[in-house]
């Protein structure tokens, strides 16, 4: 048994999942897994970082829309409208 099996790490991310804000953030954390990767782990670690700052100020505005749509629609050489531009725009995944 390793190590993230008898943490039951599995275990561990479906609850975080039932506490999150929408369906998409609940699928990505259900399907969260650990990294070895010392890149991608520190650039997990800004996001969170990045997270915890936006939900300490004042007035968090938390209440995301889901982009991937719009984002599938720009990788196969789409165009945005501008209402979709704004969405995400004021996405905070968005860079």
């Amino acid at each position: 048994m390793g190590l993230y099996e008898k943490l039951e790490f599995d275990k561990i991310c479906k609850i975080v999942a039932s506490l999150a804000s929408s369906d998409v953030v609940s699928e990505c954390l259900t399907h969260t897994e650990p990294t070895q990767d010392l890149k991608k782990a520190n650039l997990l670690l800004t996001q969170t970082f990045d997270a915890l700052r936006i939900l300490a100020s004042s007035k968090p505005d938390i209440a995301f829309d889901d982009i991937q749509p719009v984002i599938k629609k720009v990788r196969v050489g789409g165009r945005l409208c501008s209402a979709q531009f704004f969405v995400v725009k004021r996405s905070p995944t968005a860079v």
